[in-house]
């Protein structure tokens, strides 16, 4: 068990709720769900087992029972007794450690698996938090003080001495790369002006960014009538021009239609970047097209499974 001493801002998620969209659930589900799955990975898990994920530090836990974790996604300084925790790696930690979450050095949303996974009834076949549904996660809400999340534990450590990392979710990542879109079906609304503006200018990301969006300090300025439109169907990705033109992107916990303009879509490359962004970090874009945003899913996926098989093998030999 894992009793949160100071939560911070973090929740339980999984991969995600998907196949309720048609019906106004929200897919919800970890930002960055590369990290989530190479967190799993890490300690001989299912992909798709929920974990915890941290926004910009400030939790603590206290852990009940010893169990081996890993922690990937952004560096927010893990230390247990004092002593560092070292990202996208298995790690032992022994009942009664106090592990704790400081300032983010780099990147935003920290995740954090445990061996055999946390206990959470799924809702709708996901336990990820949608909390502004009240459902899934830790009684369909964030972690608050004194919470206790059980997960399951061991006295046999049989890989407690782990000698080696991974790179897969390495908090590393290059925050000045621009993100690939792909041109939405109201792109050719705005005029070239705009989407040159859109694709050469560095956008800011507001404090008022959370799961459901990231929203642009800037606006798009320049002739445009931002027209009204009906609703429809939206991603995570989705970069939406509201009546203010203060651009947003859609996070997991968007909502399932919108009714703004839908300018463009961040590629599935780009959404651990995305995840990952900090407010007051800057984010700019390059455009390309659906094949070569295929293209790249691919090739980060085969290496990723290649990567996943041989863990899996390792964990069970």
């Amino acid at each position: 068990m894992m009793v949160f001493e100071f939560p911070g801002i973090s929740s339980l998620q999984d991969l995600g709720r998907h196949g309720f969209q048609n019906q106004g659930v929200s897919v919800s589900g970890a930002m960055d769900t590369l990290a989530a799955r190479v967190a799993n990975t890490l300690v001989g898990n299912a992909e798709y087992l929920p974990v915890i994920e941290i926004a910009l530090g400030g939790t603590v836990v206290r852990l009940q029972h010893s169990q081996c974790f890993a922690i990937t996604g952004a560096d927010l300084q893990a230390h247990c007794d004092g002593t560092e925790v070292p990202l996208c790696k298995p790690v032992w930690l022994d009942a009664g450690s106090r592990l704790e979450f400081r300032a983010p050095v780099r990147g935003c949303r920290a995740y954090v698996a445990v061996a055999g996974g946390f206990s959470a009834e799924p809702m709708l076949g996901s336990s990820a938090t949608d909390a502004r549904s009240g459902l899934g996660g830790f009684h369909g809400r964030v972690f608050r003080r004194g919470d206790a999340l059980p997960y399951a534990s061991t006295s046999a450590p049989a890989h407690k001495s782990v000698s080696w990392h991974t790179s897969w979710a390495n908090p590393a990542f290059d925050e000045s790369t621009p993100l690939p879109c792909i041109a939405g079906p109201h792109w050719s609304m705005l005029p070239k002006p705009l989407q040159q503006d859109f694709l050469e200018n560095r956008w800011t990301l507001s404090r008022h960014s959370d799961r459901m969006g990231l929203r642009f300090e800037q606006a798009l300025t320049g002739e445009f009538d931002v027209p009204s439109l009906l609703s429809a169907g939206v991603v995570f990705g989705s970069v939406q021009l509201p009546p203010d033109r203060h651009p947003i992107i859609l996070g997991a916990d968007r909502q399932t239609t919108g009714g703004y303009p839908h300018i463009a879509a961040v590629a599935s490359i780009g959404h651990r970047a995305l995840a990952q962004a900090k407010p007051g970090e800057q984010l700019s874009f390059r455009q390309i097209d659906v094949e070569q945003a295929l293209q790249q899913w691919r090739r980060r996926e085969l290496h990723f499974r290649e990567w996943q098989q041989h863990m899996q093998q390792w964990w069970h030999a």
